[in-house]
């Protein structure tokens, strides 16, 4: 018996050790893994809470001179010598933006109503090593059609990224630099080649962009930025070793890339020769006029339609300015714009219509419509010019029906001639009501015809209104079953599909569809990190979001290591997949 109850009490003390932290002074600051590197590493910055059972996640004060990306958290408790510590670390993933000496933002947590603050931190970041591009495994590159053009002038900017072939990479996230001093123009996206540079082989994938300078100087492109995850594969004796901590066997390691900046000279136009109505259009054009009639009556109207096309931005034509004869009403319409992307080159078309209405019965001669604009091949301007058709007027019935005199002619009046009789019969005395009598079948059909149409009327309404009521719906609806297609279409993968990368793919589309479900948006293109934000908007639990990452990381990983994947792991990715979306289904309720 006194053996028993010393078990007993030993047992107690052990669990008071592990689970109540002892009341020390709380703890909390901040590491990084590195206090200096290049401008293409990451760092990992660590916040640590000592000496606390639980803690939210710290709070990092914005920084223009990094990117910042939660990566996660983990905890530990430690017992040494009779003493019980405990702690949790934040995990941040930091990549700078900037060479320099660099601050890292402050970071604060809130525990049982207190604020803490953690400790500076500087790190010193320099450019990268000037490493020949055949010796790297990835790197990016930009360049310029032409360093020189002129305002309203289209140049053609080009990203590329080089992957060397056999290194695995998720998330990529493209970055394009400041270019509000352009209009841009997103271009056709390539498909990916393959380059062979100093015998090694590169994936190539290239994105294009049309840049038009708005103003003249001399403007800065700055860096892009290309920011991804590289997978790295590691060795585990079973693949779902210590799951909920690391979970797979591989990681993935942040990086990002950056171009050197461009700087492009916008020149002046030339004030020499340069014709008074220029006003800064670029290209090569042409003018076509039209009328819709030639010949109508005063009153009637005709639409003249000035129609500008050329090699240049559509929105940057103007109208074209017309000289009309005073007796001529005009009503404007909206001019249309179009501008169309062939290649490196930018077509655009502006139409102007105008309804013209004559007031007068004449010949309208219309002066000639001209366009100005420079033409940046042959560095000179240009101008071109369109006849209008001339309006023929005739007089119209009022001017014929007016006397010389300016009275107006009389019209004989005519007698009214009878032409026949009605199909009914018509009634002219009152004996014909005496005989009128209420029968059952005509009230019957009186009231019939009096509430039809109140009750088609409510019927519509009623129609109206489920209609819409079904369209809210919609949503609901979708988010409502999304579970239970979750469920069937993992069923559907265990019983049809066995080979290992089809099974990994089958079953990463169908945890995107349910997250689109929920979110109302089309599932399978959303991104690793698209969901993982629109988790957090949810609140979710950091944990549970770490939990489905991993699935996602499973299953990409899957797909370069068939032979890990055996049956018996697939049994075991089926279950936690569906108690991952459960307990996800659970908290979005």
């Amino acid at each position: 018996m006194m053996k028993k109850f010393w078990f007993l009490e030993g047992n107690i003390l052990l669990l008071w050790c592990i689970f109540i932290v002892p009341a020390h002074a709380l703890q909390f600051f901040a590491s990084v893994d590195k206090k200096t590197g290049t401008i293409e590493d990451y760092f990992v910055l660590t916040l640590t809470v000592q000496d606390v059972s639980s803690a939210s996640q710290p709070q990092l004060s914005s920084s223009p001179d990094f990117k910042i990306n939660y990566q996660g958290q983990s905890s530990q408790t430690q017992w040494i010598n009779g003493k019980v510590s405990a702690q949790i670390d934040f995990r941040y993933a930091l990549i700078p933006l900037r060479t320099g000496t660099l601050q890292i933002p402050l970071a604060t947590v809130e525990v049982e109503g207190q604020n803490y603050k953690s400790n500076p931190i500087q790190i010193e970041i320099t450019k990268a090593a000037n490493v020949p591009a055949a010796q790297k495994t990835a790197f990016v590159k930009s360049f310029l059609s032409a360093d020189k053009a002129y305002p309203n002038q289209q140049i053609i900017y080009t990203f590329e990224l080089y992957i060397k072939r056999g290194l695995k990479v998720t998330n990529l996230r493209f970055e394009r630099p400041e270019l509000s001093a352009f209009h841009v123009n997103e271009l056709e996206k390539a498909e990916p080649v393959i380059r062979v540079m100093g015998g090694q082989s590169f994936e190539v994938y290239t994105v294009t962009l049309g840049l038009t300078p708005l103003k003249e100087g001399t403007i800065e492109i700055g860096s892009a930025s290309l920011h991804g995850e590289q997978l790295i594969q590691g060795r585990r004796n079973s693949l779902f070793d210590n799951f909920g901590s690391s979970f797979f066997s591989g990681q993935r390691k942040p990086f990002q890339l950056r171009t050197e900046p461009l700087v492009l000279e916008s020149l002046p136009f030339p004030e020499k020769k340069q014709p008074a109505d220029f006003y800064g259009l670029v290209g090569n054009y042409a003018i076509q006029a039209k009328l819709s009639q030639e010949k109508v009556k005063v009153g009637e109207s005709t639409t003249l339609t000035l129609t500008v096309t050329g090699t240049g931005r559509a929105e940057s034509i103007r109208k074209p300015s017309l000289q009309l004869d005073s007796t001529l009403k005009v009503y404007e319409d909206q001019p249309s714009y179009d501008t169309q992307i062939q290649g490196p080159k930018q077509l655009g078309r502006a139409v102007f219509t105008m309804a013209i209405v004559p007031s007068q019965p004449k010949k309208y001669n219309f002066h000639p419509v001209t366009i100005t604009f420079f033409d940046p091949e042959n560095k000179s301007y240009e101008t071109r010019q369109v006849a209008i058709p001339p309006l023929f007027v005739e007089a119209g019935e009022a001017q014929q029906l007016t006397a010389v005199g300016g009275d107006s002619l009389l019209v004989q009046k005519h007698a009214v001639q009878r032409l026949g009789d009605d199909l009914l019969p018509l009634h002219k005395d009152m004996a014909a009501l005496e005989n009128m009598a209420w029968t059952y079948s005509s009230i019957l059909l009186y009231s019939a015809f009096f509430f039809l149409g109140p009750l088609f009327f409510c019927f519509g309404l009623f129609w109206k209104w489920r209609a819409e009521h079904s369209a809210t719906n919609v949503d609901k609806i979708r988010s409502s079953q999304a579970l239970s297609k979750f469920k069937k279409e993992l069923k559907r993968i265990q019983s049809e599909v066995t080979e290992a990368q089809p099974v990994a793919q089958s079953i990463m589309i169908a945890l995107k569809k349910y997250i689109g479900d929920k979110a109302n948006k089309y599932g399978e293109a959303l991104t690793a990190q698209e969901i993982e934000s629109w988790l957090q908007e949810k609140q979710v639990e950091a944990d549970l979001i770490s939990k489905l990452k991993d699935l996602f990381e499973h299953c990409e990983l899957a797909q370069y290591a068939a032979s890990s994947f055996s049956g018996e792991n697939k049994q075991q990715i089926y279950e936690l997949s569906q108690n991952v979306i459960s307990q996800i289904e659970g908290q979005l309720k």
